[in-house]
């Protein structure tokens, strides 16, 4: 047990000189009660004033317990509390310190009492929990000095270590406050479910929202009358020549123009169309596991994309498996390039969407992710937004396919609408998008630093605390 000088006018005084000890009772359970009966201080209800049980019984009056009473709990962790919760019932594994000396201030052992019944907690041996008898707290020494001097520390140390608690209290307040905000910021999504409880809520998918309904456009595109349908042209044009440059025949491009005259979908800029994915893709399609499935893996090799490495508009290659170069020319219908667009299909992680990255030299994906190659005229990073905002997943939510089992197939994939503009738009939107996401990051950055600096300043309220308490009792606090 830690030593401590007695100040000069002190006395090392033991506790079964000064008070006497009660311990709580085993009360039957069959005679808990939520609504009836007097509230009973278990030993979890310590510090919190209130109880979640009610003992509705026979009992006897030496047990009860009132306002500004002292108890210590006698498992766990050995702290000593001054019960403020009104009339009440003491269970077993709590005790009750009571018939104080006529020279002792009650408040001087609740602050001096805590160092005392730690040194004893760090010394304790335990299998399960760690235990401590009224025995040995009635052997327990104190320095006590006279009673004047008692009042003296009390009432100081209840004005210093008030003010303490109320900064306490309100640091923590805050830091609450910054929890709950920092978890409505999403990160990467990688819980599918998470992300359905937070998808109306989420600061990103507002972003997402606000961006494909044409809030980021600039004025004049926003108040546009009508459709200029040159663009529209120029993209079928362009669509028709990548086709073609793949099929090596002559394939004629129609970008479809979806009716939104009932508003069945979101209403967007009248400079805008909606279309569907099919229309301004070149490719969608998905690859297959290989035979022999994880026996084909090497440690070094091509990427083989599966849906855990395709996160919320991030690409994980953290564990990304490898098949051998032969075998990826095998699979070249599958072969991924930089600016694909990468959606699973299947799952639990249905829906989750990312792009490809610029300077990906080439890899390969399995049955469960599907490769979306837009033409020249859609923005990948515009697509991969759009499919990872709120109308396109509660969309995937909505479909079912082979009954229980989560999945898409191709039709569904290119039946999704898009809103369509102009290149030069869609390249602004998606840089727009950036910014407000990289300005959630930040804010991320910010809050979680800001939280640091709270823990750190409990830590040294904490600190505070104890340094005040050892002024008290090596009396240095008062003259």
């Amino acid at each position: 047990m830690s030593q401590i000088q007695i100040p000069k006018g002190w006395a090392s005084i033991k506790l079964s000189e000064i008070l006497d000890i009660m311990t709580g009772f085993a009360f039957k359970s069959a005679n808990f009660s939520k609504t009836d009966g007097l509230p009973l201080i278990r030993i979890r209800d310590l510090g919190k004033n209130t109880t979640q049980i009610k003992y509705n019984g026979e009992y006897d009056e030496k047990f009860l317990i009132e306002t500004g009473d002292l108890l210590v709990g006698m498992d766990g962790e050995f702290k000593i509390y001054e019960w403020m919760g009104g009339k009440a019932l003491l269970n077993q594994r709590i005790c009750k310190l009571f018939n104080f000396s006529d020279t002792i201030n009650a408040k001087f052992i609740l602050y001096a009492l805590q160092k005392y019944l730690d040194d004893i907690h760090e010394n304790t041996t335990y299998t399960t929990v760690k235990h401590i008898s009224h025995k040995q707290i009635l052997e327990i020494h104190l320095p006590i000095p006279s009673l004047e001097t008692q009042k003296k520390i009390v009432q100081k140390l209840d004005y210093i270590l008030g003010q303490l608690e109320e900064k306490k209290k309100e640091v923590i307040s805050k830091k609450e406050e910054l929890v709950k905000i920092l978890s409505a910021i999403p990160t990467s999504f990688a819980n599918r479910t998470k992300t359905k409880q937070n998808l109306q809520f989420s600061i990103k998918n507002e972003i997402l929202k606000n961006a494909f309904t044409g809030l980021f456009s600039d004025e004049i595109k926003q108040n546009a009358k009508t459709v200029d349908h040159n663009f529209i042209y120029k993209s079928e044009q362009l669509l028709e020549k990548e086709r073609n440059k793949i099929s090596n025949k002559k394939i004629p491009s129609t970008i479809k123009i979806i009716d939104n005259s009932n508003h069945e979908l979101p209403d967007i800029p009248k400079s805008w169309i909606w279309t569907d994915i099919g229309s301004l893709t070149i490719f969608v399609g998905s690859g297959i596991t290989p035979k022999g499935g994880k026996s084909q893996y090497v440690k070094e090799g091509i990427p083989f994309i599966r849906s855990q490495n395709v996160l919320f508009n991030e690409l994980d290659l953290s564990d990304v498996a490898y098949i051998p170069e032969d075998l990826h020319l095998k699979l070249n219908r599958s072969h991924v390039k930089q600016y694909d667009v990468l959606l699973n299909i299947t799952g639990a992680s249905i829906g989750r969407t990312t792009i490809v990255p610029i300077g990906f030299k080439t890899g390969n994906v399995n049955q469960h992710v599907c490769i979306i190659r837009a033409g020249s005229c859609l923005n990948s990073e515009y697509l991969s937004f759009w499919l990872n905002s709120p109308m396109i997943q509660q969309l995937i939510d909505t479909i079912n396919v082979g009954g229980t089992k989560e999945g898409l197939n191709y039709s569904h994939i290119r039946s999704f609408p898009v809103p369509f503009t102009t290149r030069d738009e869609q390249d602004l939107i998606v840089d727009k998008i950036k910014i407000k996401f990289a300005e959630i990051t930040e804010m991320k950055k910010r809050i979680e630093s800001i939280l640091q600096l709270q823990q750190s300043l409990l830590v040294a309220l904490n600190n505070v605390n104890q340094s005040v308490l050892s002024l008290a009792f090596t009396g240095k606090l008062v003259n």
